[in-house]
């Protein structure tokens, strides 16, 4: 049609110097591209802006290895192998989870439903409270649990069967004295 028809849309070809493209462009920002199926549903969507631009799609997004962060070409999301996930910060993998329903922090070979690897510093996992009170980690199987943490106000570190580690644990080593108390 005529050029008033095309509403702000515009084909044109580009060479890049080593292949030629086809591209199409807005005659201005907040502009949108679609592409509807046969019953006027929205499969594709792109809209164009100079900040906020954004695209959308309806159902899956099919690629064949890596999302990438614009202008930070060493941080990725990586799909590597069937059925594998990872994250790649400054070049390298750091985070990845496999279809072992393995999860590997600093390894790409988790042998464990969560391995963590790194080599410093000597501490690997850090459980934070954001209050003074107990913070602690849930061990449980089939037929029980057990808690072990850090007490309230950090007064020491405890074992017990209900998260209240300063509470009449069953084991617990006091930050003050360092005396050992069992079923106290």
């Amino acid at each position: 049609g005529s050029p008033s028809a095309r509403r702000g849309w515009k084909f044109k070809q580009g060479n890049t110097g080593t292949s030629s493209r086809l591209v199409l462009q807005a005659d201005e920002n907040g502009k949108a591209f679609e592409i509807l199926n046969s019953s006027d549903d929205e499969q594709f969507y792109v809209y164009t802006a100079s900040s906020g631009s954004y695209v959308r799609v309806a159902g899956d997004l099919v690629i064949s290895d890596t999302i990438q962060h614009t202008g930070d070409d060493d941080t990725k999301i990586r799909f590597p192998s069937a059925n594998t996930i990872s994250m790649e910060t400054a070049g390298s993998e750091k985070l990845s989870i496999t279809s072992g329903s393995g999860v590997g922090v600093g390894t790409t070979n988790p042998d464990s439903v969560i391995h963590v690897y790194k080599d410093s510093p000597a501490y690997l996992i850090n459980v934070e409270r954001a209050s003074n009170q107990n913070s602690s980690i849930k061990y449980e199987n089939s037929v029980g649990s057990m808690f072990a943490g850090l007490a309230s106000n950090a007064e020491g570190w405890g074992i017990d069967d209900d998260s209240d580690i300063g509470s009449g644990p069953m084991f617990f080593v006091a930050k003050a004295t360092g005396y050992v108390g069992i079923n106290c």
